[in-house]
């Protein structure tokens, strides 16, 4: 059965009490406040990615000699590979301070062990141009060749309209989860005291959410100019290894 965007604000206005499920019908400027507000709450699981329990591939292909590449809506990465005919490769994830600020040479075309994700709104400095909310991946050695790379990951819920159906989208469960989550929105949209059912409940859901989601990484890294345990290579696996070994 279909559950439309309507029935989720007009559901989350008689959870609040504003309007009476059995002798009002939402109004139109309920609706409209409605929406907006729902597409706030969608747009805030960008920065708290704990609150989208999805995950979806995404598939690009590198372009030779380029180190940047901008992905709409992009939140976290999971998992990142590229492929060698119809053999699959593992890569690095390196965390900021290793990745930029570790020696590497910069000239040396090869295979994109390496990656960085760096979150981003505007991406006008990208080779290959792109504007919007999403992620600039980053990617050492600079590929040699168009090598085809898959991401799994979380990326960010997209703005909804009043008919889209929201159960083809998402499960039961997650759809009372943003149905309470905007019910406490809409109160205090209205100055209104949120009912204490609904923050007891929604407490109880984003726990549940986040425990099902990612989860935080707390390992501590230093790097060293020397090793080979910080994202980087020396030059004698450059001229020796090109990448392979590393």
């Amino acid at each position: 059965m279909a559950y439309t965007v309507s029935n989720l604000i007009s559901g989350a206005y008689n959870l609040s009490g504003i309007v009476s499920r059995d002798f009002e019908s939402t109004s139109g400027p309920q609706l409209n406040l409605g929406i907006d507000s729902l597409n706030d709450l969608l747009g805030e699981t960008r920065s708290e990615s704990g609150l989208i329990p999805y995950y979806k591939e995404y598939n690009l292909t590198a372009v030779a000699g380029q180190e940047v590449y901008f992905i709409p809506n992009l939140v976290e990465i999971d998992t990142f590979v590229f492929f060698i005919d119809s053999v699959r490769y593992s890569t690095l994830g390196n965390q900021r301070q290793k990745y930029f600020g570790s020696p590497r040479a910069e000239n040396v075309l090869s295979l994109p062990f390496n990656w960085h994700m760096e979150r981003t709104f505007v991406a006008g400095t990208l080779p290959v141009g792109g504007v919007g909310s999403g992620a600039n991946l980053y990617v050492y050695f600079k590929p040699n060749q168009a090598y085809p790379m898959t991401i799994w990951g979380i990326f960010g819920l997209t703005d909804a309209l009043f008919n889209d159906d929201l159960s083809i989208i998402y499960d039961r469960f997650y759809i009372s989860y943003l149905r309470y989550a905007l019910a406490e929105r809409i109160c205090d949209d209205y100055s209104y005291v949120v009912p204490e059912n609904i923050s007891s409940r929604l407490d109880m859901m984003k726990a549940s959410i986040k425990k099902s989601s990612a989860e935080m990484d707390l390992t501590q890294s230093t790097i060293s100019t020397v090793g080979q345990d910080n994202g980087g290579v020396n030059y004698g696996q450059i001229n020796l290894g090109r990448g392979w070994t590393v």
